[in-house]
């Protein structure tokens, strides 16, 4: 994984390739094999993952069923995991690796990130502007779908 790769990333933009070394150096890597739990619905979330190589799925388990619905893909240099992280609430779904070969991820530990974003604030203030965007695009788009769902299912009052 190079500075580029990891600049591509909405967590690290606007990073200075300084910046981007420094969480090169912070991170570890995982190796998975298919089918492999990353992490598991429910559980504590003290790492941000980034998919390194092949996939990784998102599922929200229905009942006591471990997969359930697949909510999403993961793949080269995209980020998940990250919202257990900031909000310190149990992980929201599970993650599983789905790659035909080996799954490699890279890891931060959230103490990791935290002595990062302490020792180096513009960093830390980087970072969290691109959560805060991040978040309000999630936002936009979520007022968005529950307008379109109210004008499809509720009648319009006059």
């Amino acid at each position: 994984m190079n500075t580029k790769v990891l600049s591509r990333t909405y967590l690290f933009e606007g990073l200075s390739v300084k910046e981007l070394e420094l969480l090169l150096v912070a991170a570890g890597e995982k190796v998975c094999a298919k089918n492999d739990v990353v992490f598991r619905e429910g559980e504590a979330g003290n790492q941000v993952y980034m998919v390194s190589q092949g996939t990784v799925e998102i599922w929200k388990k229905e009942s006591a069923d471990l997969k359930g619905t697949c909510i999403g893909k993961v793949k080269d240099g995209e980020l998940f995991g990250e919202m257990a992280v900031f909000d310190k609430q149990p992980r929201s779904a599970s993650a599983i690796a789905a790659g035909e070969d080996k799954t490699k991820v890279l890891v931060w530990g959230e103490k990791d990130l935290m002595k990062l974003i302490q020792e180096y604030p513009a960093l830390g203030t980087k970072i969290m502007t691109n959560v805060i965007k991040k978040l309000s695009g999630h936002l936009r788009n979520a007022n968005n779908a529950i307008h379109s769902l109210r004008r499809t299912f509720l009648p319009v009052s006059g």
